[in-house]
């Protein structure tokens, strides 16, 4: 088949790499510039580590990965008041886990990729027409091209979902917060030893640090709020130093070191909430389809898993496009609903409402891998539901 890949991200890139695989003609187009990889430090594991093992990619990844210690809370002076050993987390899950950022996980698909998978940057769909035969693809700048099947890969705000499917706001579950993440450079004193997180949380926001290397840091910041109207990136800037200047630490001088100019990731916490992920001969995958959110996690590892998925389908059904999209989606979303489900749950306690709140988190990283509060660690970290019993690979 001929098929276009609208989006060069997660999800893109690891659908490019298996349908060029099976040999169908892909092309994958990417708004952005360039490759795209900003974006936060991320837990990696479940169905996206089956799916990279099949691609043989664990070596890169695990070159790329970073051997956190610990994750500390720090009051407002920059003192540890609690924590807890990330190491003993990831034992929870057989240590298949990797800690990577964003754009190092695409990075390492990116260069995977077979030289006959064409990407074209600086572009992106303005209009889709499907028939029984094709589907016709209109690009920005004018050029009208068809193919057999488009993929939606372009994330939670998806152009393809949008054209086939509607509008954002009726598919969008909005869980209260925003969150931003930047890059900082300059030297920071530590207070614990080792690699470790760095969290300092007061009611209703959170900042975390996290050391890389080169003595660059990687920073995040959450905060619950209404749901904001479009910002342009100098307001986001703005909104930013404005919310957490006085939460204490080094967390002012952060936020201070990012120029006007500077893009920073920058995003509401939402889910992507559909029925059907198909219509005729488009179909969406990752968060374009079923955004987990922050507070589920995992959204690299399914946005991998659904890619594996679609790709596997489409070969089983011998060229029935129809019931290969069924396949996929029939096989994906009942995971991917209970993810959210949970998600939901834990979303109002995420970021502690007031100072008791705080407390309560601080003295829980204390206690959390005791007996009786494992059960809710697991749940909490999604440690339980992390493995998805994916098919023989295409």
């Amino acid at each position: 088949m001929n098929i276009l890949i609208s989006g060069a991200g997660i999800a893109g890139l690891t659908a490019a790499w298996w349908l060029s695989r099976q040999g169908h003609q892909v092309k994958v187009v990417e708004v952005a510039p360039d490759l795209r990889d900003e974006g936060y430090m991320m837990d990696f594991f479940g169905p996206g580590y089956d799916v990279a093992e099949k691609m043989d990619i664990l070596d890169a990844l695990d070159h790329r990965s970073y051997d956190i210690g610990s994750f500390h809370a720090v009051d407002a002076h920059g003192r540890l008041k609690s924590g807890f050993n990330y190491h003993k987390l990831i034992s929870l899950l057989d240590k298949r886990y990797f800690l990577l950022m964003r754009g190092d996980l695409v990075n390492v698909l990116h260069g995977q990729l077979s030289s006959a998978v064409d990407i074209t940057y600086g572009t992106t769909i303005e209009a889709i027409e499907q028939t029984s035969e094709d589907v016709q693809v209109t690009f920005k700048d004018g050029d009208i091209e068809k193919y057999d099947l488009v993929i939606g890969a372009d994330g939670i705000h998806s152009k393809v979902r949008e054209l086939v499917f509607g509008n954002e706001q009726q598919f969008q579950k909005y869980l209260g917060y925003h969150v931003a993440a930047l890059i900082y450079n300059k030297p920071i004193r530590l207070p614990g030893e080792g690699p470790a997180f760095y969290s300092v949380t007061v009611p209703d926001k959170q900042a975390v640090l996290c050391p890389l290397q080169e003595g660059k840091y990687a920073s995040f910041f959450i905060w619950r709020t209404k749901k904001y109207s479009y910002m342009t990136e100098e307001e986001r800037h703005g909104v930013l130093k404005g919310l957490f200047e006085n939460v204490g630490w080094v967390i002012p001088e952060v936020i201070n070191s990012v120029k006007s100019d500077e893009k920073l990731y920058f995003d509401t916490v939402s889910q992507i909430r559909m029925d059907r992920w198909y219509d005729r001969r488009v179909v969406l995958i990752g968060d374009a389809a079923y955004c987990l959110s922050l507070m589920a996690g995992q959204g690299a590892s399914f946005a991998m898993a659904g890619a594996y998925v679609l790709a596997r389908s489409l070969q089983e059904s011998d060229g029935r496009l129809a019931e290969a999209l069924k396949i996929y989606q029939d096989f994906l979303q009942p995971a991917t609903s209970e993810k959210q489900r949970v998600a939901l749950r834990f979303s109002n306690s995420f970021v502690p409402r007031n100072k008791f709140s705080v407390f309560l988190s601080n003295l829980y990283m204390k206690v959390m891998f005791f007996p009786p509060f494992m059960g809710f660690t697991k749940k909490l970290f999604g440690v339980d539901d992390s493995r998805l019993n994916l098919p023989a690979g295409p």
